[in-house]
This record gives C-alpha cells, sequence and structure tokens, in this order.
C-alpha cells in the first residue's frame, strides 16, 4: 500500500496514472483472481488491482467497463511468430511421398517428450511420424493394412504423460491402438466397427485425463471414454443439433482447475454443427461456443482443438481459421497462418503453436515470443483491433 505514480498497459493499449486512493469504504468483496502474483478484485463496480513487482495496489473505477472479456493476463505481452513448416507440401509419387519427413494428408499433431512431435499421416502413407523440435524427421511406424501392425488412414493421437505410450484413432479400421514408445511396437487394440458399447464408427480425435481416454466417435455422434488399458467405461452424447447432442465430433481436449474448484471439462469440436460443446468428465453438457458462420467467434467445421493459457484454440477446416476463445467461450481473435489451406489438428503449448495444414500437407509452427513494450511486434490480428493481447482471463469480467 501507499502512494504511487506508475503506469500500466491494458489490453487497449492506454495507460492511467491514478494516485492512491485506499481501500477504505469498500469491504464488499465480489472475486478475487491472482495470476502469476498479480491480483485483481472487483467491488461494487471498483475495480482495484496488485502488481507484484511493483508492490502497489491501482484503482480504476471504470476499469469493468473500460475492458472487456478479452483483457487477460496483464503482467505480459506476447506474440506468436511464424517460424517454420515441416513437410515440404510436394505431391510426387508413391515412393515419394512416403520418404522420411515428407506428409501425405497430414491429420493431428501431439507433443512428445522433450518437445518432440508426431503426426498422423492418411491417404496413401497411413502411418505416424515422429519429429524432432526443429522439425527434423526422427522415425516412423505403420503402413497401410487391416492387421494389428497397419493403420488406415490414423487420425488422432495423444500420449501418456510418461512418454511410454501412445494412443492412435486407427480411424477406417474403426479402432484405438495403443503403442509403446519409442519404437510403436502394439501393446493393445479396442474397438470394432458398429455402435454398441465399446464399438466404434470412424473415431477421430482422443485425449487422456487421469486414467481415461475420450475418443470422438465421429460416425456414431458420441464420445466414447476406455481407460488406459482400453477396457470400456461409458459413452456420451447422441447425434441432433440441441443442446448437449453431437454431428460428426472431430477434435477432443480436456482441462481442469483445481486452483478455483470448477472442475473438469471436455472439449469437443462438434463440427458438423459448426461449434464446441463442453462436457463434464462423466458427460453432462455444460455450454457451447459458437455458431455456424464467418464471422470471428462463429465456425466452418471446426476440427482441431487445444487448450493453453487459460485459453482455446481451435482450427477450421473449411474456414480455414486459427482462432482464440477465452475456456467460458468469448471470442479473443484469430490468428494469421500465413498461406493456410484447410485445417486440421493443432497443438498448442507455452511456447508454440503447431497448426496441421491438409491441404499443404505440412505443419505451420509458430513460436510463442515476447512482444516489445510498445506491443508492435505481436502477430494476432481481429476484426477491429491489433493490439496487445494477455492470457488467463478472469471469468467475472463484463461490459454489463
Amino acid at each position: 500500500s501507499g502512494p504511487f505514480s506508475n503506469t500500466f498497459r491494458i489490453a487497449v493499449g492506454r495507460a492511467w496514472r491514478k494516485p492512491w486512493d485506499g481501500l477504505a469504504g469498500h469491504a464488499f468483496l465480489v472475486q478475487l483472481w491472482s495470476c502469476a502474483g498479480d491480483f485483481i478484485i472487483a467491488a461494487r463496480g471498483s475495480c482495484w488491482i496488485y502488481n507484484s513487482r511493483m508492490k502497489s495496489w491501482w484503482l480504476r473505477n471504470s476499469l469493468l467497463i473500460a475492458i472487456k472479456a478479452t483483457l487477460c493476463r496483464m503482467h505480459a505481452e506476447w506474440s506468436y511468430q511464424p517460424q517454420h513448416t515441416i513437410g515440404n507440401g510436394t505431391y510426387g509419387t508413391h515412393e515419394e511421398r512416403m520418404v522420411l519427413g515428407q506428409l501425405d494428408r497430414p491429420m493431428f499433431v501431439t507433443a512428445l517428450t522433450g518437445g518432440r512431435l508426431i503426426v498422423s499421416e492418411s491417404y496413401f502413407n497411413h502411418r505416424v511420424q515422429v519429429f524432432t523440435p526443429h522439425g527434423e524427421p526422427e522415425r516412423a511406424f505403420g503402413s497401410f493394412g487391416f492387421g494389428n501392425s497397419d493403420f488406415y488412414n490414423p487420425a488422432g493421437l495423444t500420449a501418456t504423460a510418461d512418454g511410454r505410450n501412445l494412443f492412435v484413432a486407427d480411424c477406417y479400421n474403426h479402432r484405438i491402438k495403443k503403442l509403446s514408445l519409442p519404437h510403436g511396437s502394439l501393446v493393445e487394440t479396442a474397438g470394432s466397427y458398429g455402435d454398441a458399447a465399446g464399438q466404434l464408427a470412424f473415431p477421430s480425435g482422443v485425449a487422456i485425463w487421469g486414467n481415461l481416454l475420450y475418443v470422438a466417435d465421429s460416425h456414431n455422434h458420441r464420445i466414447v471414454a476406455f481407460d488406459l488399458r482400453l477396457n470400456f467405461r461409458f459413452t456420451f452424447g447422441k447425434r441432433g443439433d440441441q443442446e448437449g447432442q453431437l454431428s460428426f465430433p472431430e477434435g477432443l481436449a480436456t482441462w481442469s482447475n483445481s486452483a478455483n474448484s470448477e472442475g473438469f471439462f471436455v472439449f469437443v469440436a462438434d463440427s458438423g454443427n459448426d461449434r464446441v460443446s463442453v462436457f463434464s468428465d462423466k458427460g453432462v453438457f455444460t455450454r457451447s461456443i459458437g455458431s455456424a458462420g464467418t464471422e470471428p467467434g462463429q465456425f466452418d467445421y471446426p476440427i482441431g482443438i487445444s487448450l493453453c493459457n487459460s485459453h482455446i484454440y481451435i482450427t477450421e477446416f473449411e474456414g480455414q481459421r486459427l482462432q482464440v476463445f477465452t475456456l467460458h467461450g468469448q471470442y479473443v481473435s484469430t490468428l494469421v497462418v500465413p498461406g493456410a489451406g484447410r485445417l486440421v489438428g493443432i497443438l498448442a503449448d507455452v511456447r508454440r503453436i503447431v497448426v496441421v495444414d491438409w491441404d499443404l500437407r505440412r505443419l505451420h509452427v509458430m513460436l510463442r515470443t515476447k512482444a516489445t513494450k510498445s506491443g508492435k511486434t505481436n502477430n494476432y490480428t481481429a476484426a477491429g483491433y491489433k493490439g496487445p493481447v494477455f492470457f488467463g482471463l478472469p471469468a467475472f469480467w463484463s461490459s454489463d
């Protein structure tokens, strides 16, 4: 506490100089939110910000109106800089497409230990490839076929936290495969074509949380849960366009915030309904994000979905965009992917975004970098706004 005269940059790029007004007379606490040591308190229309570096409380009575829900993590500004691509996009002959490092209709991507990437390929290659963090090919495993060691258009994939196992949706073989790493040896399989318990019809995205593996059972319009030994557990969802119903779900992501007891959620790219549907870990519908269309915040066949920094990153196949939302579904921005075709899988982590380009047969890699003090290096582009974008939105912000 005490007097101060520092400046503070917020989302719209303005800065205020405000003398200390104290907290006396404003004891009614609405909500407290913290991020990396910075605290925000809102009370009866007033807002105080505690900056841990300046050791000061800052009062701004109009802050709740001045900034909307796109305001996030106030202590830093970040941007994503296009860095490089993986795969040269050349079509070529079958033999040329099978060369290590070449990609043919890549679908999904996930991270392995040490920042390595693993990518599924459909169409002619029917394999998964492992790349170093710098995009150099390491190895590939799988080939076309119907046997236990084969793939037929592999799709979603995810690795266990210890990096020992990989789960792959073997889409056209209607099954899930559990492989050991680093060599891709088969451990177990589950599923066969059908709509009974434990059966699948063109499985797509997969995601792990705890001891459960969630699978987007695309043509059965539902989500199937297995344990990590691939024993069937339960399903949720059915075909339709009403709340809680699904239509050709594709990508999956899971999220939990134990710090504030908000619970555990499964985010589903509800592709046929042009939205993202959100469920509890047991399949109880909680909310949806987006609607059909081409405006910011709308979708044209979303497929890839990844969560990082309290944000949702969603790719569109027909819309050919990468949009960013808060966890509560508020539109933040559209990230520019240079020269993008139709986009499918996505991986977002604390240092990069990797986007799978179906048309161009490559991965777009964008590194997360800290912006300059002026924010001029930020690469986010949104309708009507080009400026600093912050991370970590508190749920209670509103312009109402």
